[in-house]
């Protein structure tokens, strides 16, 4: 009898311990379920959210190509016509702007800066302001936001700015630049989360050093025009202030509705564009706006001839190359 109530008792335990075995399996199998479920879901609003995104990038897209044909020729004759008019005015008057038959020969360039003293005035305007107000806060921004964030900022707008690029990329003929800043843009809007990671980087497509209509303009043959300093803006030339209606065009951030958060945005562009300047101002020597006016004009030179320098001492010396 009490042999029987042993084996029953060992009988009742090893089904309980199977029973709870069971039901842990169950428990493990209905919490895996559940996180796919729940990753699922979370996927398919992520894919859901992303193709909305792109559904609204490529309206964007196709706006910004649509108004900058149908501006592209307009800003053609206004360049020529201004900056043509300008050059002739200046010569036929006997100003600065002009060159002389014999110092076209001895290879002396135009004054490119004739309205200097404008331009100063306007340059201490911009530069006060700066000093007061952008440059403080420039530097708070990035004392506060961590590194990361900074970073992700920083490519957030240089992804929006590939679109510009895009669109200049085809206007100067570069076929093959154009399909590596389409290709950026696509990855990081993708994968990048909307830009703010730069992963196009690891796949072999590089960041251009940026195109604008003014660079288009410039490559199409439209002279330079003079060194202009806009308030609020600051350093500019007459070929860039033409093209300044177009590159607006080819700014996503155009086409969104006006609101408190679009102005936002565009205050944390400025803010983001003059915090990279930071580290950049401890070079300046010298008479500032001088330093500033070369600086910019080199390197406007240096974009337009996509890094090619031009090396007119040793152009007189080709023919003896064979001595």
């Amino acid at each position: 009898m009490d042999k029987q109530l042993l084996m029953g008792k060992q009988f009742f335990e090893s089904m309980l311990a199977k029973t709870l075995s069971l039901y842990r399996i169950g428990a493990r199998l209905i919490w895996i379920t559940d996180m796919f479920v729940d990753a699922y879901n979370r996927l398919k609003f992520y894919i859901q959210n992303l193709c909305c995104s792109g559904r609204v990038l490529g309206e964007l897209v196709t706006r910004c190509i649509k108004h900058c044909l149908l501006l592209s020729k307009a800003s053609i004759f206004l360049a020529f016509f201004l900056l043509g008019g300008c050059a002739t005015h200046k010569a036929e008057s006997g100003g600065t702007a002009g060159i002389s038959i014999e110092d076209e020969v001895a290879g002396a360039e135009p004054n490119k800066d004739p309205y200097e003293k404008f331009n100063r005035a306007v340059f201490q305007f911009n530069d006060g302001l700066d000093r007061a107000l952008l440059k403080p806060v420039a530097k708070g921004y990035r004392f506060i936001a961590p590194g990361l964030v900074e970073t992700g900022v920083t490519n957030f707008f240089s992804n929006l700015g590939e679109i510009k690029n895009v669109v200049n990329d085809l206007l100067q003929g570069k076929v093959t630049q154009a399909g590596n800043d389409s290709g950026r843009f696509i990855v990081n809007s993708t994968v990048g989360v909307a830009g703010l990671f730069d992963v196009a980087k690891h796949t072999g497509l590089k960041k251009s050093d940026g195109e604008d209509f003014g660079q288009t303009l410039r490559v199409w043959g439209v002279p330079e025009g003079p060194y202009l300093v806009i308030p609020f803006v600051g350093s500019s030339t007459g070929t860039d202030i033409v093209g300044y209606p177009v590159d607006w065009l080819t700014n996503p951030l155009t086409y969104v509705d006006e609101s408190t958060e679009k102005y936002a945005v565009i205050a944390l562009q400025l803010i983001d564009a003059r915090k990279r300047l930071l580290d950049a101002e401890e070079l300046v020597s010298g008479d500032r706006y001088i330093f500033i006016r070369e600086a910019y004009l080199q390197n406007r030179r240096y974009l337009t001839n996509d890094g090619e320098i031009k090396d007119d001492f040793s152009e007189g010396f080709e023919d003896f190359e064979d001595f």
